[in-house]
């Protein structure tokens, strides 16, 4: 995807402080140009062990691409035009991930059971950019995490059945939550990114029973799921 915003700000904000009132006056043309690519391809073999149950040895890879170059202009009232740079509001982030993901699954198949279990590795390159006030920060970083999920299903009679699902998943931050660009977009709210975040990590589990009766197109469904963070992305707000 390849997006183009072009946003105007003309405003005043007043900062109360005990030496009086301080106007911040903007009249600005901020341009935001964001890239983003991903590409995605997988291969599989799968070799029966029986009638019922076989196994699948396979592996993923991800790319991911990502470019967002914001250039802000103030006004410039000899020109009557927006031509004047502001640095400190321009920044330039760019962020490219490679997810290499070996895994193994077995699968079973039978009159009343029906499941699938999956364990592997996701291999992670994670390589970010930024330039900011003239200041040029690269920030590369490698993963090696579990990758984990499974389901199964048991039919208790034709209308009557019960189900689990469980998944753990990582995500790593994104460029923006890690390099120490200072957005200042919001004249009340400075925002910087956190270089020692950790990825997120969360199991995601649910269960349900399920009795629809087709001939009368009625039935009972019951549902109930969780997720557990071990570890989690959040915003910290100091105030002044």
């Amino acid at each position: 995807t390849d997006d183009q915003v072009e946003s105007q700000d003309i405003s005043t904000t007043l900062l109360y402080k005990d030496l009086g009132i301080e106007a911040m006056n903007r009249n600005l043309i901020e341009n935001n140009n964001n890239k983003y690519n991903k590409y995605s391809t997988s291969i599989s073999y799968t070799e029966p062990l029986s009638d019922s149950l076989n196994v699948t040895i396979g592996t993923r890879y991800t790319w991911n691409n990502s470019v967002d170059d914001k250039g802000t202009f103030n006004y410039d009232s000899t020109t009557e035009r927006y031509t004047i740079k502001n640095d400190s509001l321009s920044n330039y982030i760019s962020s490219k991930t490679n997810i290499l993901n070996p895994f193994v699954a077995f699968n079973v198949r039978k009159k009343s059971l029906s499941g699938r279990f999956s364990v592997g590795t996701e291999i992670t390159r994670f390589n970010n950019f930024s330039n900011y006030l003239s200041q040029n920060t690269a920030l590369n970083k490698d993963y090696i995490f579990p990758t984990m999920n499974g389901y199964i299903n048991y039919r208790l009679t034709k209308s009557k059945s019960i189900y689990a699902n469980y998944r753990y998943s990582v995500n790593v931050p994104t460029a923006n939550q890690m390099l120490p660009v200072i957005n200042l977009s919001n004249p009340l709210n400075t925002i910087v990114g956190n270089p020692d975040l950790e990825p997120v990590k969360r199991h995601n589990f649910y269960a349900g029973y399920n009795n629809y009766d087709y001939a009368t197109r009625s039935g009972l469904y019951i549902y109930s799921g969780a997720t557990l963070h071990e570890n989690q992305i959040v915003s910290s707000t100091v105030y002044d």
